[in-house]
């Protein structure tokens, strides 16, 4: 899969003539390969991946998915994409607090049938929050329910992975950790990830 960014422009920027690495530009990410943006706060980071996501169009410019560009998908083209194609860890995390990790998990995993119930609690396992499975999601840590937002992602077939500021509350440890799982899954996958941060990352394969 390949996605190409063109000439693209937020819509409150296009006065101000944006330019660098994401604005008014050709890019093109191209599966598998690995994506990092890294960039300070306030530069769009989430704003560009939400764009990628069509969870947003006040923009100029276009962006295509091999070939065809967005601005002409309908709604089942995006409820297809979003379930087989490109799944997203949103900074603002998305989950339900009522739901326990595990539900909310269950959610993706009910529509995808992606994993089975041993490969999601191997999963839980793995990020190091097995004994929170079962709690309300109200009730984690914002660094444990990061670790559940990425397992849910986890939780469908995609081509990209996009994954905004993932590990802003993990120390060092968990950062690693969760990484490496994300690098190992997307090469299993054959599949990408565009990873936004405000630190550099010493390694993105």
């Amino acid at each position: 899969m390949e996605i190409e960014i063109d000439h693209l422009i937020p819509e409150f920027l296009r006065n101000k003539n944006p330019s660098g690495n994401l604005w008014n530009t050709n890019i093109c990410f191209e599966s598998p390969q690995k994506y990092l943006i890294n960039a300070k706060s306030g530069k769009g980071k989430s704003t560009f991946l939400s764009y990628i996501n069509g969870t947003r169009k006040d923009y100029n410019g276009s962006i295509y998915f091999d070939g065809k560009s967005i601005e002409n998908f309908t709604i089942d083209d995006w409820a297809l994409f979003r379930k087989e194609m490109i799944s997203m860890v949103f900074q603002e995390l998305r989950l339900f607090p009522n739901l326990t990790a595990l539900e909310n998990v269950k959610l993706k995993n009910d529509l995808t049938k992606h994993l089975s119930h041993e490969e999601t609690v191997d999963l839980f396992s793995n990020f190091g929050i097995a004994d929170q499975m079962n709690q309300p999601c109200q009730f984690l840590s914002l660094g444990q329910q990061q670790r559940v937002a990425i397992i849910r992602a986890l939780h469908q077939p995609f081509k990209f992975l996009l994954l905004d500021e993932p590990f802003s509350h993990l120390d060092n440890e968990n950062s690693e950790n969760a990484f490496q799982i994300i690098k190992e899954y997307c090469t299993l996958n054959n599949a990408s990830y565009i990873l936004t941060s405000l630190e550099e990352i010493d390694s993105i394969n």
